[in-house]
């Protein structure tokens, strides 16, 4: 594997644990690479040059898992407020969110958790 666009890897470091927008992406990244070398995730070839590891593979999948179960949390909260507010539009969803409390949201996430 070979990371040629810096822009796009930098996206993914929230979801290896690192800030959303770091203020040094590339130092950032390859920290990034190096504990990712260091948990036996991928072999560093030199060069960008990596190869994910049976171990790396499977964390990429539980990341990638934990990305849908959100995905879908977030999915299934909105078809809540669609059906409560009887809101048509992701306009309307998004109006109605802004109108909310957090802890009102949070409610709100817990129901849609519950009801699977």
């Amino acid at each position: 594997m070979r990371i040629e666009n810096m822009d796009k890897a930098v996206k993914w470091l929230q979801h290896l644990n690192h800030k959303k927008y770091p203020t040094h992406p590339e130092e950032t990244f390859q920290r990034t690479i190096q504990n990712l070398r260091d948990k036996g995730y991928i072999i560093f070839h030199g060069q960008g040059e990596y190869e994910l590891t049976k171990e790396g593979i499977e964390e990429c999948r539980r990341v990638a898992n934990e990305l849908n179960v959100r995905l879908t949390s977030m999915n299934d909260t909105v078809e809540m407020i669609r059906a409560k507010f009887e809101a048509e539009t992701m306009e309307k969803v998004r109006e109605i969110l802004k109108g909310m409390s957090s802890e009102e949201i949070r409610e709100l996430l817990e129901r849609s958790k519950q009801k699977k």
